[in-house]
């Protein structure tokens, strides 16, 4: 058999090799920017005990019209009353709250049946409590006295 001859030099080897090697870095990269990725929410409100209105007005929603500091629409109990209607309606949600007084007012003013439902909802890590404080505190300004009165009484 007669060998055959390559008119192809050492050279264009090197350089389709590194095209070739290039095209495939290229195509990884492609392929590993279309990999599956996982995004985290996670669903959780922090409401301020009387920032810019009372506590009872930021718990019930109800602000005079002509309050300078009327800001918003609708209250924590609203917040509280929609988060329990949702976890209790699909088992797959959970909700991070961090506002102590507020969830004491509003679960002390639930039926039994609703309490023993949110009892379970804690114990199950789908309504995780967070903080532990009877209100976030201001962190930039706050007393160290401060601090610990807040964590034990929303203890």
């Amino acid at each position: 058999m007669a060998q055959m001859q390559s008119n192809v030099t050492q050279e264009q080897l090197e350089e389709d090799l590194f095209q070739t090697e290039q095209a495939l870095e290229t195509l990884d990269n492609n392929i590993t920017a279309k990999k599956k990725r996982t995004l985290h929410i996670i669903p959780h409100s922090h409401t301020d005990v009387g920032w810019l209105s009372t506590a009872e007005q930021s718990f019930s929603g109800f602000q005079e019209e002509t309050s300078a500091n009327a800001q918003y629409i609708g209250g924590v109990k609203d917040i509280l009353d929609s988060v329990y209607e949702q976890l209790v309606k699909n088992e797959t949600r959970t909700f991070t709250y961090a506002e102590t007084k507020f969830f004491k007012t509003w679960y002390e003013n639930q039926t039994a049946e609703v309490q023993d439902k949110v009892k379970t909802l804690v114990k199950d890590g789908r309504l995780d409590l967070v903080n532990g404080g009877w209100s976030s505190p201001d962190e930039a300004v706050t007393t160290y006295d401060a601090l610990i009165d807040n964590f034990m009484i929303g203890q």
